[in-house]
């Protein structure tokens, strides 16, 4: 038995925890003998302006769990960092080969994986996106000001980013679920920033939060450009989602239906 928890809840939809909630689930989980499993894949590394968005807040996890800062654009790669105790008990000597895997410990994927924390490290790639980050969201704040029809909300962790769509009310595509009707709408607005120069991410969990996660190292110029292009989007949409609404979204819905029924 463990706790898995993710400090920010990344394919959630960008959603932090209370001030001091993950310091209170340590101690609880402390108490009753319960380890606690840090999912950091998206907010490890300097991500969310720490290293890790979990003991930032205060949680002191037995496990952490590593992915894509890793890479650093180049290959797939995942760590799993564990208390000694925890380690010696899942790789006890000679049974460790039952954790083995056919590409684990490639050495290519180390290589660019040490050269990546190194990176990081030598850059104080955890300063700046805490630094950036604010400035983001300020920027975002004014721009969701500017446009509340289209905008509901934003929210930001160091350099992750979310702007939660304003709900299509009232919009109805005969046969297709209200769910399905916003997940597409999301998924044209996220073309549009596309259109516009800037690379958004959809939510898995969230279907009308868009993320925007720039790189770590971003030149300082193209990270202000950014929210400038987001702007020029958001200024452009009031026109462009009314008729992606009348016109296209229902097409693609129609499209979708005879797919998934095929």
């Amino acid at each position: 038995m463990a706790i898995v928890i993710e400090p920010v809840l990344g394919e959630g939809g960008v959603v932090l925890p209370p001030l001091g909630y993950l310091r209170q689930v340590g101690a609880l989980a402390k108490k009753h003998g319960v380890p606690v499993i840090a999912d950091e894949i998206q907010t490890g590394l300097g991500r969310t302006g720490s290293w890790f968005a979990s003991v930032a807040d205060g949680l002191e996890p037995d496990i952490v769990t590593l992915a894509k800062p890793l890479g650093g654009g180049l290959v797939p790669i995942g760590a799993t960092i564990a208390r000694k105790n925890v380690y010696r008990a899942l790789l006890p000597g000679l049974n460790a080969k039952r954790h083995s895997n056919t590409f684990g410990g490639g050495s290519l994927a180390a290589a660019v994986g040490l050269r990546s924390l190194e990176l990081l490290v030598e850059e104080r790639l955890d300063r700046r996106s805490a630094e950036f980050g604010k400035r983001g969201l300020e920027r975002l704040q004014r721009i969701a000001t500017d446009f509340p029809e289209l905008i509901e909300e934003v929210r930001g962790a160091g350099m992750l980013f979310a702007m939660a769509l304003k709900p299509l009310i009232g919009f109805r595509v005969p046969g297709i679920s209200p769910e399905d009707v916003q997940t597409l709408a999301s998924a044209l607005a996220i073309r549009a920033l596309h259109d516009g120069g800037v690379h958004a991410c959809y939510s898995s969990n969230a279907n009308r939060v868009v993320r925007l996660t720039p790189a770590l190292n971003i030149p300082e110029g193209l990270f202000d450009e950014m929210f400038d292009r987001v702007n020029a989007v958001a200024s452009q949409n009031p026109r462009t989602l009314r008729l992606l609404q009348r016109f296209e979204l229902p097409r693609m819905l129609k499209l979708a239906k005879i797919a998934f029924s095929s």
